[in-house]
């Protein structure tokens, strides 16, 4: 154990580190797993280099442990959120204390970037929550699934067109894969509450977010007089399951539309809302946008039985000052307003 090293990575480790995540994680071809890794860590428009750290036996690399570093916006001040993204372990070298040495290692490092404050983690359950437990990350809240069904999903389509329109004297929609993302930011940054922590929707965290290779969006579009007035991203997840990513709007009305016309073009088996956020329009009301709140089913089924949406500081204390951020403490969840797309699993 003694030998082993714990560094920041280097350029010099990326194919090592790829070796390493097509062994035990990334299970898609290399050339997939060469564009995904470029785009999630080298194409992060917000730092100079990965922002990932390594374990070293000699020459080799038996340990990665990455983070998604993505902007938010704290009382109109901008600082970072270090995602926690992929953690991978060489199968020779497991149950010999690996993970928590590295994850500690990386904090300690984190600490030294004084904008970095806060990391989430959205998606670790098992064995592996307990690990971020003992590791200082604490629930914010739970995370809730909630659905949108149609009879239209009993008639799915043979083919799915990348675009479709409708226009009226007052408004049109437009369904596309096209990330229009500065159209996007402008109305975002209008539509969210100053006082709440969220991430900073600027143009160019909007077009780094879509353009991940590993998935498939898409983006509805509804404008007034020809400015947009709402929008909704939605992630196909698998065959005609939807997951909604992000959304904005300006009345309530134009996100209800939104959501009838998703179901209209694309005819889903469900739409899914996962949310953390109290403050969701949809998690507030669900029923008007035409959700349901299945958790009690859920928590009955495996893959649905999902861990709560976690948070730590990047400080290694976890004193009761750290967790505050231009007066505000980033343990309330009522403080936070976070759609989806904070998540590194999309």
């Amino acid at each position: 154990m003694c030998e082993f090293v714990l560094r920041k990575y280097i350029g010099d480790d990326k194919e090592q580190v790829l070796d390493l995540l097509g062994k035990n994680l990334w299970y898609f071809p290399y050339e997939e797993r060469l564009a995904y890794f470029n785009w999630k860590y080298e194409q992060n428009p917000y730092t100079e280099s990965p922002l990932g750290f390594v374990c070293v036996d000699g020459d080799k690399i038996i340990a990665f442990r990455g983070y998604m570093l993505q902007p938010i916006c704290i009382n109109d001040k901008i600082y970072y959120n270090a995602a926690l993204a992929d953690t991978v372990t060489d199968a020779n070298y497991r149950r010999m204390g690996l993970f928590s040495r590295i994850t500690k290692y990386s904090i300690e490092e984190l600490e030294k970037e004084p904008r970095i404050v806060v990391s989430t983690n959205s998606s670790s359950g098992g064995p592996t929550l307990n690990g971020y437990l003992k590791l200082g990350w604490i629930p914010l809240t739970e995370r809730k699934h909630l659905f949108s069904f149609s009879w239209r999903s009993l008639f799915p389509k043979k083919s799915l067109k990348s675009e479709y329109r409708k226009s009226t004297g007052s408004y049109s929609l437009l369904l596309s894969t096209e990330c229009r993302a500065a159209e996007m930011s402008v109305l975002a940054k209008g539509k969210i509450p100053k006082e709440l922590i969220s991430i900073h929707t600027d143009e160019e965290y909007i077009d780094w977010r879509f353009a991940n290779p590993h998935s498939e969006f898409f983006f509805i579009y509804y404008y007034e007089k020809g400015k947009l007035s709402a929008y909704v991203v939605v992630k196909r997840i698998a065959n005609r399951k939807y997951d909604i990513v992000d959304f904005h709007y300006e009345r309530s009305r134009q996100l209800r539309k939104l959501i009838s016309y998703l179901h209209r073009w694309l005819h889903p088996l469900y739409i899914l809302d996962w949310t953390v956020n109290r403050n969701d329009a949809i998690n507030k009301s669900p029923y008007i946008y035409k959700f349901v709140n299945l958790n009690i089913i859920l928590k009955r089924i495996a893959k649905f039985n999902v861990p709560p949406f976690l948070i730590r500081t990047t400080k290694v204390s976890q004193q009761d000052e750290n967790w505050i951020v231009e007066n505000v403490d980033m343990r309330a969840k009522q403080n936070w307003c976070l759609h989806k797309m904070v998540a590194d699993e999309i």
